[in-house]
Order: C-alpha cells, then structure tokens, then sequence
C-alpha cells in the first residue's frame, strides 16, 4: 500500500528501497551483532545481580550450619556418649533398671502394682502409660489411658478401689464429663506395707 504524497517523509521511504542488497545486509548484520550484545550485556548485568542475591543467602545458611553443627557437638559433649544404638547397652541398662525396682523388699514393688493394675484392666479400657513415684514414704502411681464410656471407667476405679495394694484413688470429675472415647488420668496411691 502506497503511503499518501502529502505525508512529509514519503519520499525518503522510497529511497530505502533503493539500498543496494549487500549493503542490507552489511545494516541488517549490524544491528543484529548490536542487539546480540545488547542482550549479552543484559544477560550479564542480570547474572551478577542474581549471584550478589545468591552468594548473601548461601553464606548465611553456611553460618547456620557451622553454628547448629557447634551447638551439636555441645550437647553431645554435655549428656555424654549416646549409647541408643548399642542394643547391650540399652538391654543392660533396662536390666539394672528393672532391678531397681524388683530390689525393694516389700510386695509394693513397682512391677507387682503395675501387674495388679493390668490384671485389673477391664477390656474397654486402655492404658497408654504409668509414672511410679515415691512422696512421704508411700508409693503412687499415675494411670494414663483411655476408656470407651464412662461405666467403663468407673468399673475400672472401683476395681482399683477394692484392690488389697492400693488405700486411695483420685480421679479428676473433668474425666467424666465426655460419654464416649474418655481420657484419664488416675492418681493411685499404695497402702504401706505391713512388716
């Protein structure tokens, strides 16, 4: 389509048609080589941008490293060797723990009131763990554990009640407040054994 004659540059557009092709070529190689490092110059700036953001988050996660690394050896150094991974080790060490427990002279020993307390467990009810303590010279116990309903539980208190080891049970009226799925938490105290 022919640019109208009374547009002002018309006349000049029809001299670029009279550019020889070689010299076409010679503009066209130039500002392809002058947008090729135009865009390496771009490429470039935009590298080194991006590695000054890089190189700052590297170091810092270095830092991290070294320091958690240094916090690590600490605590190994505070607790001692860490003897989990040599089964004798752990099967000695629960054996003189067991010992312990089984060394004591009376017949309240830990492991007999845990067995009464297992052998006393209804099964609707499920106990997740004990804690064994000693306060004023009695022995108590903690029950955790979960019960499917409430006349499941209360079959085990009076259970542990009527038990010839143990004087007193507490449980906390919060633990009956569901119906269902409850879970408790039982404080049971031992009676003192008689010589």
């Amino acid at each position: 389509m022919p640019l109208p004659s009374d547009w002002p540059w018309a006349e000049y557009t029809k001299m670029i048609n009279l550019i020889p092709p070689i010299e076409k070529a010679k503009i066209a190689g130039a500002y392809k080589k002058r947008f090729f490092i135009v865009f390496l110059s771009l490429s470039a700036t935009a590298f080194l941008i991006g590695a000054v953001f890089l190189v700052s988050p590297y170091r810092l996660a270095e830092d991290n490293t070294a320091t958690i690394l240094k916090n690590i050896d600490i605590v190994k150094s505070l607790n001692g060797p860490l003897e989990t991974s040599n089964p004798e080790f752990a099967i000695k060490d629960i054996q003189k723990k067991l010992g312990i427990l089984a060394s004591q002279k009376n017949k309240n020993t830990a492991g007999v009131l845990i067995e009464n307390i297992l052998s006393e467990q209804p099964r609707k009810v499920g106990i997740n763990g004990f804690t064994y303590g000693k306060k004023k010279g009695d022995s108590e116990i903690e029950i955790r554990g979960t019960a499917d309903s409430r006349d499941d539980m209360l079959d085990f208190v009076r259970t542990l009640e009527n038990n010839q080891y143990f004087a007193k049970v507490d449980v906390p009226v919060s633990v009956f407040i569901k119906d269902k799925n409850l879970e408790f938490s039982i404080q049971v105290t031992t009676k003192t054994p008689t010589p």
